[in-house]
């Protein structure tokens, strides 16, 4: 019995590194507004001042206020992410 759990444990431990390391962070960056929000291409309505890319390759975008994209071209691809905390929401102007 002892020889089963000691050839068990060592797999599960490697199976469950392994996991973690082939988690994919969100290489294009993480963006987050600032609860007053305001408009998209304004760095004032994001932490730290950065403004996401136009083109947001596996992006994490999180929206904490009222937020108003205002430019137009904005592409989110390869697995990016927008999430919406409560009291949050998007407006997207033509």
């Amino acid at each position: 019995m002892k020889k089963i759990y000691s050839l068990v444990l060592p797999i599960l431990v490697l199976g469950f590194c392994s996991s973690i390391l082939n988690a994919q962070p969100f290489t294009g960056g993480i963006f987050t507004t600032l609860p007053a929000g305001g408009n998209y291409s304004n760095s004032a309505t994001w932490v730290a001042n950065i403004v996401p890319p136009l083109n947001c390759s596996n992006c994490q975008i999180i929206i904490n206020g009222p937020v108003t994209i205002d430019i137009p071209g904005i592409v989110f691809d390869n697995k990016s992410q927008i999430n919406m905390n409560n009291g949050a929401n998007l407006t997207v102007n033509e």
